[in-house]
C-alpha cells in the first residue's frame, strides 16, 4: 500500500510506500524476512514483510511494480537492506513441497531445509535490484533467540499474541 499520512491502518499489505517526510512505516516479523527500501533520488522509501507465503506469492516483485506504478521509480536505483531473519539451516521443513504447497526449485532446498533468504536474493536481483545496492543483516532470528523473538525457536505465543520485532522507516 502507499501512505501519504500518519494512520493506524488494519489493511493488510506485505508492503508500505511513502515518499512523506516524518512518516514512519513498519515492518513486524518473527523469523520472516523484512525489507526496508529506499531511492535516494526521489526520497522514496518502504518496508516490505516477506515470509515463505509472502515470497511465493511473489510479494518482493509486487512491492517493486507497486514502487514502478504509483512513483515510476525503478528497482535498479534503490538501495535495500534485510532484516535479521531465518538462516538456511533454521528454515526447516518436514515436507518442503508439500508443507510450501508448491514445487520449490531444487537449487534451494538442502535436505529438508529451504534457502529463502537467496530465493529473496534472487527475487531482488530479477526486480532490477543492483547486488552493490543490497545488504544483508548477518542474524538468523532462531540462532540469535537473545536478541531478536523468534516463532520457530520458542517465541509462538508471543508471537501470535502479535508481539514481535519491527523494522521501522522514517523518512528525514
Amino acid at each position: 500500500i502507499v501512505a501519504r499520512e500518519p494512520s493506524e491502518s488494519t489493511e493488510k499489505a506485505d508492503g508500505v510506500i511513502t515518499d512523506q517526510k516524518g512518516l514512519q512505516l513498519l515492518a513486524r516479523a518473527a523469523d520472516c524476512q523484512n525489507f526496508a527500501v529506499y531511492h535516494p533520488e526521489a526520497h522514496v522509501g518502504g518496508v516490505l514483510h516477506a515470509g515463505w507465503r509472502g515470497m511465493l506469492e511473489e510479494a518482493i516483485p509486487a512491492f517493486f511494480a507497486t514502487l514502478k506504478q504509483e512513483f515510476g521509480l525503478d528497482a535498479e536505483d534503490c538501495f535495500v537492506a534485510a532484516g535479521p531473519s531465518l538462516c538456511l539451516e533454521c528454515a526447516g521443513y518436514t515436507d518442503p513441497d508439500h508443507e510450501l504447497r508448491i514445487r520449490v526449485d531444487p537449487k534451494y532446498v538442502e535436505g529438508d531445509c529451504v534457502n529463502l533468504q537467496q530465493i529473496a536474493n534472487d527475487q531482488l536481483v530479477k526486480c532490477g535490484v543492483q547486488t552493490e545496492r543490497f545488504v544483508r543483516h548477518p542474524d538468523c532470528t532462531r540462532c540469535t533467540p537473545q536478541k531478536y523473538l523468534t516463532y520457530r525457536g520458542g517465541d509462538r505465543e508471543l508471537v501470535q499474541s502479535g508481539v514481535s520485532n519491527i523494522l521501522v522507516l522514517r523518512l528525514l
